[in-house]
Order: structure tokens, then C-alpha cells, then sequence
């Protein structure tokens, strides 16, 4: 039944019903923060605080920092992603609390993780509640001290690869792509020790699995808008029947996974890298045997410690059974993608302050030269740990980079922020803005300029919250200790060989691509290598 008795004033005032409504959904937050008087940004219809970004006129993370900038005497501030409500801490102190101390309010993640649309979405990053605490428990000794020696072997023969790739860059009067160069040494490291894959030198299968990884982390806008569909509107990525990762990418990998482990277990293969700790950890799940992880333990795993996380009194701890195929995939696919794009992009920061500051450059050569004089010329575990002055290298370049940009967490337990009468909901999501925290002169005098000697007698620490480029407490990230290994043995082994200096082409300072999700430098990096003389 018409309800004026025409039909096209009946089907404007539905459309604009519809458009109401719309409107009321995406705006009904917006006094969210006011409610509970939070400073807070006005945000605007579909775009929230991020129009920006989305529009792609901005990376998120400088987006973030300007968030971050106007509230300066703020312990905490608001803003909104599209129209979710989203809790800024600004105080370190604060951050490390919830991230250490009140951990037990804020142990999930708000990345989604839907492992039957989407199976390898359900990796140890996304995963909630009891299923990722039963998964961390039994991937955490895969990353001990003893297993990261065993894959040293594998790390300095991707090494080896990238200095053939130098070699013939210096050959050529054409300054070197660092990010390609990085890339492809990373993405061979985490295909050996992930998934215990060693292709040929353009071979068909390593070109495939190079494709796949470009099909997740390549620069694109459709790729960025939808991940922020994802990740800030997620029922209605959802409602329009996407999926985090293509069909192509899911199938690819879970395959890839399944067929290499089929053929170890076939001809009784064992090999010294993830994957075969993972199916080692299925075995002793499927049999019943406890893991006991903290007998491996030595003094440098004490980090490791960090994920013993008991929950609270009431809660109860169940013994899940995690170790499918598809969980095997899930955790080799995160390694990869983490593993080979973010530690790609610490190495080309590392390598560009390198050449950016050529008095450091010079001094970092002198101390490879004395360590490696003493180990017979050789890259070994011990080596690495007596090369200092690259450990403050490293920790300046995550500071000044802050290569994971922010840390997410979601309230799980109502909870009151100490020293105020403000009470966090359930369900409420929370940001820490690492890359605007490390690079605040409160925290860092002159905090644009590169200074290794910030971290002297700082090693690894958190410094009240003031620097936590791997997060901190039980989800720090696991992986951490790999990750610095690999990157001191490629800097230790460039180094050794070579002088780094800038290309002009290469903007300075780098500017993050507003297209990637990572911290990607817009335009690139390009250096050119000169063979160093040995007396």
C-alpha cells in the first residue's frame, strides 16, 4: 500500500529512511567520549578521525601521531575509527600497566580471526581468550635460545645470497632498491625456517611464493581500504562476504604446508626450523604429554617468561587441542607475512641510518671487524652477542621507526584506569601509539635525530613504558628474539663486506607509503654499495 498515493514520493521518502538510518548508525557513538569526559577529536560521518588515511593523503601512523600531538598534558585521549570509539595512551607509565600489571583486563587483540572463512586468520596474532593462550603455551619453545642456534645456519646462507645480490648491484652505476634487496633476504630466511623451503634462484616455485606474498603486503590501495574495512568496520567487511585474505593466498599455503609435512613425515625428514618444531608439538598433543617449556630456559629467554600468563581467580584454564594443519599453516603464513615484510622494512631503516650517518657507519665496520677477527671470520651466535654497539644500532632504529607503529588491545574485564573515577567497558578498544611515544622529545630529547648512544646500559628494557617496539608482557611478541637475530647477522654480514651510501633519489627523512599497512618508505630507499679494502 502506498502510503502518499505516489509511487516516486513513496520510494524517495524510503530511500531517505534508508539514508537516516544509515546516518543515525554511523554517528549514534559520536558522544561516546563526551559521555564519559574523555578530550576527545570531533570526528566525521563514515570517516570518523581517519579521513586522512582512508583518502589515502596520510599513513595511518602519522595520522596516529597527529592524534597523538594535540593532547599533550593527557594521560589518555579519544578518537574514533569510522564509528567505533577508540581509547588513546598517551602515558607510557599507563601503557606498560596495561600491557604488564592489568594485562588480565586487556588479553585480546582486535584483529579478527575466523578460522573457517578464513583459516589463516586464526594465527597467534589475532587469536582471543583460551585459545590463544593454549596456542602461545605451546609455541613458546619454539623460540628459545637453543632453537634459534639451530636456525643460524640457515639464516647466514640467505646472507650469503644477499651479498651475491650486492655484488652485482655494484657492478652496475644503478643505485640498489634496499627494499627489494631486503625483501628477498627476509622472504628467504622465513621460507627456510618457517616452512622449511629452499628454492633455486628463479625457480618457478619461489617465484609462486613470492607472487603470494606480493598478493598480501605489495603497496595498494584496494588492499589498504580493505583492511581498514576489516579492522575498524569489520560486520560490514563481513556483511559484503569478504575475507581477509584471498582465496588464492588461504589455498596456496595451507597446501604448501600440508604437502611439506606429509613428505617429512614420509622420509622420516627432520630439520632444524619451525615447521618441524610445530609438527613435533602435534605429535605430543595428540599423545597427551605435557610441554614443559621452562626447562629449556636459559638467561637470555628471560622474556619468554613474560608469557607464563595465569588468568584471573575464577577463571579457568582448558586444555584445548590447537596443533590442526590448518593452525601449522596459520602460524608458518603469520611468520611469513610478519617475518618477512616488517623485518624487511627494520632492515632498510637500519641500513639507511647507516648510510645517513657514515661516522656511525664507520664505527659499526670497526667493532664487525674486531668481533668477527676473533671468531675466525665467522657469523656465529656468539659473535652477534658481543656486537654491542649494532644491539644499539638496532634498538635506535626501533625507536625511531617503531616499526610495529601501535599495539591494540580490547577490555575484556570493565576496568577502572588508576588515579581517575573512569571506568573502561567491556569490549572497548584500546591503541598505543608507539611510533608517537618513541618519538616524543618528552620521551626522547631531539627525537628526529639518529643517536644509538640513547640506549647505553638499556638494553631490551622497557624504560616505563617509553620504549616497546615488540610490545611487552604476556603478547610481546614472540617471535622478538628471532627477529633481532636475523637482523644483527645481515647487518654484521654487509657490513663486514660493504660501505652503504644514499642515493640523491632517496628522500630524506623517509616518508611511510599512505597505500601500505606497514611502515613502508614512499619511493623507496636507494643506496649504493662500495666493496670495502681489508688491509
Amino acid at each position: 500500500m502506498w502510503l502518499t498515493g505516489s509511487f516516486l514520493v513513496d520510494a524517495l521518502l524510503g530511500v531517505a529512511t534508508v539514508l537516516g538510518l544509515v546516518y543515525y548508525y554511523m554517528t549514534v557513538t559520536f558522544d561516546f567520549w563526551k559521555k564519559k569526559g574523555i578530550p576527545f577529536i570531533q570526528p566525521t560521518f563514515f570517516y570518523g578521525n581517519l579521513k586522512e588515511q582512508i583518502t589515502f593523503k596520510k599513513s595511518l601512523y602519522y595520522v596516529l601521531q597527529d592524534i597523538y600531538n594535540k593532547f599533550p598534558n593527557e594521560r589518555f585521549c579519544g578518537y574514533f575509527e569510522s564509528r567505533t570509539p577508540v581509547l588513546m595512551i598517551r602515558d607510557p607509565v599507563l601503557a606498560e600497566r596495561i600491557l604488564i600489571k592489568d594485562f588480565s583486563y586487556f588479553v585480546d587483540r582486535d584483529f579478527p580471526a575466523d578460522m573457517k572463512r578464513d583459516p589463516l586468520s586464526g594465527n597467534l596474532f589475532s587469536l582471543r581468550g583460551d585459545v590463544w593462550r593454549n596456542l602461545r603455551n605451546k609455541l613458546t619453545p619454539t623460540f628459545t635460545t637453543g632453537k634459534l642456534k639451530g636456525m643460524l645456519e640457515q639464516i647466514c646462507k640467505s646472507g650469503d645470497d644477499l651479498l651475491s645480490e650486492i655484488e652485482k648491484s655494484t657492478k652496475s652505476s644503478k643505485a640498489a632498491d634496499l627494499k627489494k634487496l631486503c625483501s628477498a633476504f627476509t622472504i628467504d630466511v622465513i621460507a627456510s625456517c618457517a616452512f622449511g623451503l629452499q628454492f633455486r634462484p628463479n625457480s618457478p616455485e619461489g617465484k609462486r611464493f613470492r607472487e603470494m606474498i606480493d598478493l598480501m603486503s605489495a603497496p595498494s590501495s584496494s588492499r589498504m581500504l580493505k583492511r581498514f574495512l576489516f579492522l575498524f568496520i569489520e560486520p560490514f567487511a563481513k556483511f559484503l562476504g569478504m575475507t581477509q585474505f584471498p582465496e588464492a593466498v588461504n589455498t596456496y599455503f595451507i597446501e604448501l604446508v600440508k604437502e611439506t609435512m606429509d613428505f617429512r613425515e614420509k622420509n622420516n625428514i627432520q630439520r632444524s626450523d619451525f615447521l618441524q618444531l610445530m609438527m613435533d608439538l602435534k605429535v605430543q598433543e595428540a599423545e597427551g604429554k605435557d610441554i614443559s617449556w621452562k626447562k629449556e630456559l636459559t638467561e637470555e629467554d628471560t622474556y619468554l617468561n613474560q608469557m607464563d600468563y595465569t588468568p584471573k581467580q575464577g577463571q579457568q584454564e582448558l586444555e584445548i587441542k590447537v596443533m590442526t594443519d590448518k593452525c601449522i599453516a596459520a602460524q608458518s603464513f603469520v611468520f611469513l607475512t610478519a617475518g618477512s615484510e616488517a623485518t624487511a622494512n627494520a632492515l632498510v631503516y637500519n641500513f639507511f641510518e647507516l648510510a645517513n650517518n657514515l661516522q656511525i657507519q664507520k664505527r659499526l665496520q670497526q667493532e664487525v671487524d674486531s668481533v668477527l677477527e676473533q671468531h675466525e671470520g665467522k657469523i656465529t651466535y656468539e659473535s652477534l652477542k658481543q656486537m654491542t654497539y649494532l644491539d644499539l644500532i638496532i634498538q635506535e632504529t626501533n625507536r625511531r621507526y617503531s616499526l610495529g607503529a601501535f599495539l591494540r588491545r580490547v577490555c575484556t574485564t570493565p576496568y577502572t584506569i588508576p588515579d581517575s573515577d573512569i571506568v573502561i567497558e567491556k569490549g572497548t578498544k584500546v591503541l598505543i601509539p608507539l611510533l608517537a611515544i618513541h618519538n616524543d622529545p618528552v620521551n626522547y630529547p631531539e627525537p628526529e635525530k639518529f643517536i644509538p648512544e640513547r640506549f647505553e646500559g638499556n638494553h631490551h628494557r622497557s624504560n616505563g613504558g617509553t620504549f616497546l617496539p615488540f610490545g611487552d608482557g604476556p603478547r610481546i611478541c614472540i617471535a622478538m628474539r628471532f627477529v633481532i637475530f636475523e637482523v644483527k647477522a645481515c647487518l654484521a654480514t654487509v657490513m663486514s663486506k660493504y660501505t652503504i651510501s644514499l642515493d640523491p633519489k632517496t628522500q630524506v627523512p623517509p616518508h611511510f607509503d599512505p597505500k601500505s599497512f606497514s611502515l613502508t618508505p614512499q619511493g623507496g630507499i636507494w643506496v649504493k654499495f662500495k666493496q670495502r679494502m681489508h688491509n
